[in-house]
């Protein structure tokens, strides 16, 4: 597991068990997607401005 989805795979591997984390799992999928959504988003809007200016 990479570093940065530490904090999200943690309830899974907290104080209760491994199965604590289960009915999570959606969320921490969707928190992973949210990361990486927030990384490429400045490659995305500089690609749309170049695609603008030499349409």
């Amino acid at each position: 597991m990479p570093r940065g989805f530490g904090p999200v795979m943690g309830p899974m591997h907290g104080r209760r068990g491994f199965g604590f984390g289960w009915p999570f799992l959606p969320f921490a999928l969707l928190i992973i997607f949210a990361k990486l959504a927030f990384l490429l988003l400045p490659f995305i809007v500089i690609g749309l401005i170049i695609y603008a200016l030499m349409r």
